[in-house]
């Protein structure tokens, strides 16, 4: 995918508009098709066909208007948000029943294209499926792929060890705060593993404003249902880190928290928290989820928190699409307090390697080191 995609894919309507309803939703699956190009096939002849059942000049009122009515009090900032969610709610049925219309495309663990018809396709739409319309209703897409941990990890093993407590902003179900205890593997851009040093996690906290509990299965459903069909990789991760998080000892601490109030959650972990620890905040892709006014709110908050903060107190890992637009699409960046930010390395929006910058591998340890020098 170009870099002028790559950036397209995670970005919002030119005029931040919010939509709800199917209004626009003709426009949103033509800028959606050139995000999904030919990465999989069952979904690009998935998508065609719910093109011309909802926005073609084939289009279906049957499906149309109680798709308008469900969708009439939501909006959705982004354009890949309705596609996405129509898909993964398919899915979601589709993992519930074997005798589903598109089983063999989006159930099965070798999904077949061939089952994706028009017909297959309008009978999963049917008003009487329940489970695709209350998801179509009331959920949103949360993939929680738990390969981005890298964000925390990694940058917390350039440091003197320290123990830590570790907050994940835009959580979802709070995967990514038990990276460190699943069968995961990270290389550099020349194929050498990286040296991943697991800290002591005193605490684990997640926000968000619409989270999930894997604990109950309806959620953990959804989750899969959220990974794409054939993409076992994602979902073996998946799986392994819904039983980690069912584990956790004591539970993961995830709470509906909206982005302006998360600074306000900040304050209090550092007044509760040992001194002697690092308050490390995870935040992996969640500036687009964000309405303006929102995403500015809370970014003047945390630069206001950051700047009180002594250095080494507390450190910041993002993991966001960079300013610039290059390739890989997505700039890991680490915020230690008292200082400015400092960015790492390149990486894809599930990463597996990383492109390292050793200029901001060796800013973010000198930064440490002048901390624990004496005197």
């Amino acid at each position: 995918m170009s870099r002028v995609l790559y950036h397209a894919a995670m970005s919002r309507r030119p005029d931040a508009t919010p939509l709800r309803g199917v209004e626009g939703l003709d426009a949103d699956f033509v800028a959606y098709r050139r995000l999904l190009g030919d990465r999989n096939e069952v979904y690009a002849l998935l998508l065609t066909e719910l093109e011309a059942l909802l926005a073609g000049p084939s289009a279906d009122s049957a499906i149309i208007e109680p798709l308008a009515r469900t969708w009439r009090a939501r909006e959705f900032a982004a354009y890949y948000e309705r596609p996405l969610l129509l898909q993964a709610a398919l899915r979601f049925d589709a993992l519930s029943s074997p005798s589903h219309p598109l089983a063999d495309a989006l159930r099965s663990e070798r999904p077949d294209p061939r089952a994706i018809t028009r017909s297959a396709v309008r009978a999963s739409l049917e008003p009487d499926r329940m489970m695709l319309w209350l998801a179509l209703a009331s959920r949103r897409v949360q993939t929680n792929d738990v390969s981005r941990s890298v964000a925390w990890l990694w940058p917390t093993s350039l440091l003197p060890a320290r123990p830590i407590v570790l907050v994940d902003v835009g959580c979802s179900a709070g995967l990514n705060l038990v990276g460190d205890q699943l069968e995961l593997e990270w290389t550099r851009g020349d194929g050498v593993p990286l040296g991943i040093r697991a800290p002591e996690v005193l605490a684990r906290v997640g926000f968000d404003r619409s989270p999930i509990d894997v604990r109950q299965d309806d959620d953990a459903a959804w989750l899969r249902a959220c990974v794409w069909p054939g993409d076992s990789e994602r979902l073996r991760r998946l799986d392994q880190a819904i039983e980690a998080a069912r584990r956790q000892t004591p539970p993961l601490e995830v709470a509906r928290v909206s982005a302006r109030h998360v600074v306000a959650r900040l304050r209090r972990l550092a007044r509760e928290t040992d001194p002697g620890a690092t308050l490390v905040v995870l935040q992996s892709f969640v500036r687009d989820y964000m309405e303006a006014d929102e995403r500015d709110d809370y970014a003047r908050q945390l630069t206001e928190w950051m700047s009180r903060q002594p250095v080494g107190r507390a450190l910041i890992c993002e993991l966001e699409l960079p300013a610039d637009g290059l390739s890989p699409p997505a700039q890991l960046v680490a915020w230690p307090s008292g200082h400015a930010r400092i960015s790492l390395a390149r990486c894809s929006y599930h990463p597996s390697q990383l492109e390292i910058d050793p200029a901001g591998v060796r800013a973010l340890r000198r930064v440490y080191e002048r901390e624990s020098a004496p005197g």
